[in-house]
């Protein structure tokens, strides 16, 4: 059943990346701590679904890579399912506070993350800001993420799991902000190239 998921989003992502993809002007922005490496092009980064990005960054993986994970993804807008999340569980997951004041919630357009269920630190979250003005902004509320998975717990529980944390990177391309937390990160990179241009 995952493999045909998996399958049927690459297949999505594949679509949509042939008939969204168009001319113009991309800045691509991979960020590793607080260091950035900007270049450009001539071809436009491709609007693609936050869901579709997460499904085929997930699939670079093997399954005894991806621990026990929790999705929380915008597309799922019934309260009581799996996977919802609104701005004061936001708050809580992103910020280490429910029900805190989260204004900056309201600037992404988009979301699809995958979070570890437990002591461990594999992670993706996407991000797909309202307005390019706000990537600075998306882009510290996935750094806010990363230093709450950094709070020493992993290294007291599972510090087989800190290099991981430590080896954590951010990746910004047109209004897309990601954290890639994995044991390999150029696997998700490489699928958010692959659709993003």
């Amino acid at each position: 059943m995952r493999k045909t998921l998996i399958i049927m989003s690459l297949i999505l992502a594949a679509l949509q990346l042939l008939l969204f993809t168009s001319c113009g002007s991309k800045t691509t922005d991979d960020v590793q701590g607080d260091e950035a490496v900007t270049g450009s092009s001539e071809t436009a980064v491709a609007e693609v679904a936050a869901d579709i990005l997460l499904d085929t960054a997930v699939a670079a993986y093997s399954a005894d890579e991806i621990p026990n994970v929790k999705y929380y993804r915008s597309s799922i807008s019934d309260s009581e399912a799996d996977g919802y999340l609104d701005v004061d569980q936001a708050g809580q997951l992103l910020k280490g506070e429910y029900g805190v004041d989260f204004p900056e919630f309201n600037t992404l357009e988009e979301f699809a993350m995958i979070v570890p269920s437990g002591k461990n630190a594999f992670e993706i979250d996407i991000l797909k800001v309202k307005d390019e003005n706000d990537i600075e902004t998306a882009m510290q509320i996935l750094k806010d993420r990363l230093s709450l998975k950094d709070n020493g717990e992993i290294e007291t529980y599972v510090p087989e799991e800190k290099p991981i944390i430590d080896g954590a990177e951010f990746y910004q391309k047109g209004r897309y902000v990601a954290l890639i937390c994995t044991a390999d990160n150029s696997k998700a990179k490489a699928a958010l190239d692959s659709l993003l241009g």
